[in-house]
């Protein structure tokens, strides 16, 4: 059994992500948890897959992924809040020197347009920094809880099918 961009549409899948499925997945994808991690990459919203349950198995599901989803969701809350963390002073300090600048550019002379140029550079350079080592960490961090999630969809759904009741 496959997932099939047919299912997709039945679903009320969102265009973006039955483009990426079709992208992905041209002739659909297999319930397995390789396949999850691929769909996962291509940036495909993975427990979406868990409307294809049918309800009763659907509210088991959930009641097994309750405390890994909530440690997930906590996790995430903690990752963004050191982001925030480190970053937020520099979004600060970047304001007030490029409303200050812009006051004296706009008081002095056209020249300082450079200036903007270079402190709007720098403040996009350090960001970026920023934003690149949070996602790695992310990344590492969340991995083992998405794959974990994935692993418990991919069961119940193979369960679904190979106990002949078919999706949905």
């Amino acid at each position: 059994m496959r997932i099939t961009a047919r299912m997709l549409i039945d679903h009320d899948a969102c265009g973006r992500q039955l483009r990426r499925f079709r992208r992905t997945f041209p002739d659909g994808a297999p319930v397995t948890v390789e396949a999850a991690a691929q769909a996962r990459a291509a940036g495909l919203d993975v427990g979406w897959a868990a409307c294809l349950l049918p309800p009763e198995i659907r509210a088991r599901y959930e009641a097994q992924i309750s405390t890994l989803l909530a440690d997930y969701n906590h996790k995430v809350a903690a990752l963004r809040a050191s982001y925030d963390a480190e970053a937020d002073p520099i979004r600060i300090r970047h304001e007030a020197d490029l409303a200050a600048l812009r006051a004296r550019y706009d008081a002095e002379n056209p020249m300082l347009a450079r200036q903007v140029y270079t402190l709007c550079s720098r403040f996009d350079t350090e960001i970026a920094q920023i934003q690149a080592r949070h996602h790695h960490a992310e990344t590492a961090a969340l991995r083992p809880r998405r794959n974990a999630l994935d692993a418990i969809l991919v069961g119940f759904l193979s369960s679904v099918i190979s106990g002949g009741r078919g999706v949905c």
